[in-house]
């Protein structure tokens, strides 16, 4: 049964006395408790400190240690700028030289002129296919001096940035040095490729000379047709009093194009990569050409591998560098798979005669394939 209803003076709840302020929210700053203990009302608007002022330069740009590292920010920022810029020329260059690797591969072997007896230096017969890749080799020559030779405004810009546009020499190497053994059958040496790049420079220079003197040219013309015709008597009384005015003089404009000198490492590098664009075209040879060919191939690889075998290691890049050893595991493979397609071409050809050789000449294509995938 439920009882009177108990006012609300005597519930045991109201009967508490009620929490103050401070109890709420307790704190820790005496400051604020005192306040709170002398009743006076609190703002909390006028306790937010202001944010404090910004620091300002002084009239001297900074102070000293601005001053002493600004140089060597902008430093910095150019060098940065250059290194992006020869990577991307670097990679240009790359991609064009590819492009002619595949061209050289689409020809067929069979059609091409048989290789010279001296080397790379003799002149080869003409061909439709490989002028034109000797001239396509030419731009790409052009291409090389005008956006790699362009940023190397001194030798130590070279060293400091070899890194960056090394790959787009060397893919360029293998371009040049695959298309010579195409044409001629022997190596083409670092002075072949070096002057290569230094003709076009001379013709990069040459016409750029003779578009800046047909442009001043031009210029000079309109300026004259337009002007006036001077008043004689002024001229002269302004040459005598020593008045007139001096002749104009304009600073020599930028060279488009610089010497890329082509170091040993790159070159290196670049032949050791020819190792595998013969493999390839020694492997899918066919029919009558597969024999003089796979045996020019195998002698070409069998004579580089010797030779990178022999260097000195630490010497280098190719000597005890990473790029010098996975470049002469690669040659290594390549070596192989050649003497193995030449293997398989001679014992077919002992067991069902010379005339398998031409049909089954694709047999050997399919190991080297194999192997290379």
């Amino acid at each position: 049964m439920l009882g009177a209803p108990v006012p609300r003076s005597q519930h045991p709840v109201a009967a508490e006395p009620l929490p103050t302020p401070s109890a709420q929210r307790p704190t820790s700053c005496p400051c604020l408790l005192a306040l709170v203990s002398t009743g006076t009302p609190l703002r909390l608007h006028t306790t937010i400190m202001p944010p404090p002022p910004a620091l300002k330069a002084d009239a001297s740009g900074g102070g000293p240690f601005l001053s002493t590292f600004a140089p060597l920010g902008a430093a910095l920022d150019a060098t940065n700028a250059t290194r992006e810029a020869l990577v991307k020329a670097s990679r240009d260059v790359t991609i064009a030289s590819k492009k002619l690797i595949f061209v050289l591969h689409r020809l067929d072997v069979a059609d091409l002129p048989p290789p010279s007896s001296g080397g790379a230096g003799d002149s080869a017969p003409p061909h439709a296919g490989l002028d034109a890749a000797a001239a396509t080799a030419a731009a790409i020559s052009r291409q090389v001096v005008t956006t790699i030779g362009r940023r190397l405004s001194s030798p130590a810009d070279a060293v400091v940035h070899a890194r960056a546009y090394s790959p787009g020499l060397q893919e360029y190497v293998e371009a040049v040095v695959f298309l010579g053994w195409l044409r001629t059958g022997g190596l083409t040496s670092r002075a072949a490729v070096q002057a290569g790049l230094d003709d076009a420079l001379a013709v990069v220079t040459a016409e750029a000379a003779a578009a800046e003197a047909a442009k001043t040219g031009v210029a000079a013309a309109g300026t004259a047709a337009a002007a006036p015709k001077p008043d004689v008597g002024a001229t002269a009384g302004a040459a005598a009093n020593g008045t007139g005015a001096s002749p104009s003089t304009t600073s020599p404009p930028t060279p488009p194009a610089r010497r890329v000198v082509l170091c040993w490492d790159d070159y290196l590098l670049g032949v050791a990569d020819v190792a595998g664009e013969v493999m390839r075209v020694a492997v899918a040879a066919g029919g009558a050409a597969a024999g003089s060919v796979g045996q020019r191939a195998a002698a070409l690889l069998q004579a580089l591998t010797v030779a990178y075998e022999g260097l000195p290691p630490g010497g280098g890049s190719i000597g005890g560098g990473r790029d010098g050893a996975n470049k002469l595991a690669a040659m290594r493979a390549s070596r192989n798979k050649v003497e193995r397609a030449l293997y398989a071409r001679v014992v077919r050809a002992a067991e069902f005669g010379e005339g398998a050789t031409a049909a089954g000449g694709g047999g050997g294509g399919s190991t080297g394939g194999g192997a290379g995938g």
